[in-house]
């Protein structure tokens, strides 16, 4: 079988993986195990990328699919810290590499005291992610983490999109402020700043977008939040890293263990978080 992985010095300053394969074509950087772009053979992108995104070592990359660990959004006592966590800012080990006819996958490894993660990603004709985060057994006590793989998607026109699966979900409002917001029964539409974590659900969602002509179904394991957020007008023009006009092509819908849905870990006990996206027309 023909190699479909090369290692590559960029995007900007960053060190890659490109996969090219008949069913996709891939890329991940080692810093953050960053996946920065899945698509599938006969599709557009799917997978969105900020053409102002900063893409220099030590800064965050602005779209792609960042990991945020061990805490989501700022720091709960130190807003100095970084948003997101750190295991986005670190460079990752690439621990194997695999290929075949059912796809090529990549497993990485990083530490983050007293955490170990692994992170195995399979790019096919659908994109499989997995995360899995152990406290390891020299940890004094146990620990608390917060996890998302906070995945951004192409999308032809934010304002035509619907969004279906997590109908029955009650949700934190973060651009109003209000927690608890009752399940709103009803698919998700857009006509201005969204910025929502749903909690206690476990359910698929489906992204519809009539623009693009496609579907973009997530499937969740091992995840018990998810967070959908686009910025809209006004905060994407105070974001250096985002493009003024660039609210209308994207939409992140992530996978998550965040807020009420933070993981407790023993030393010794792992937890695995697995999202399989794929393409329907």
């Amino acid at each position: 079988m023909q190699r479909s992985i090369s290692r590559i010095s960029g995007p900007g300053e960053h060190t890659s993986l490109q996969i090219h394969r008949s069913d996709c074509c891939g890329a991940l950087t080692l810093q953050g195990a960053h996946v920065i772009d899945w698509t599938p053979a006969g599709q557009q992108p799917v997978i969105w990328m900020s053409q102002s995104s900063a893409l220099a070592p030590g800064r965050p990359i602005r779209g792609g699919v960042p990991i945020c660990f061990p805490w989501f959004a700022a720091h709960p006592h130190d807003p100095q810290l970084p948003l997101h966590g750190t295991v986005r800012l670190q460079d990752w080990t690439v621990a194997e590499q695999q290929e075949d006819a059912e796809g090529t996958t990549i497993l990485l490894q990083t530490l983050c005291d007293p955490f170990a993660l692994s992170y195995r990603v399979r790019f096919a004709h659908t994109l499989c992610l997995e995360l899995t985060v152990e406290l390891t057994e020299t940890a004094a006590e146990p620990a608390e983490f917060e996890s998302a793989l906070h995945t951004y998607f192409a999308v032809g026109d934010i304002r035509e999109v619907q969004v279906q699966g997590l109908e029955q979900a009650m949700y934190h409002d973060k651009v109003s402020g209000v927690r608890d917001c009752a399940a709103a029964d009803a698919p998700i539409h857009f006509a201005a700043e969204t910025d929502r974590i749903y909690v206690e659900t476990q359910s698929d969602i489906t992204v519809h977008d009539p623009v693009l002509g496609r579907r973009i179904r997530i499937l969740r394991e091992g995840s018990d939040s998810a967070v959908v957020w686009n910025p809209w007008i006004r905060k994407s023009a105070q974001m250096a890293d985002f493009g003024d006009e660039e609210w209308r092509g994207m939409l992140c819908i992530e996978a998550a263990n965040v807020d009420r849905n933070r993981i407790l870990l023993q030393p010794g006990q792992s937890q695995t978080m697995r999202v399989r996206i794929a393409v329907e027309q």
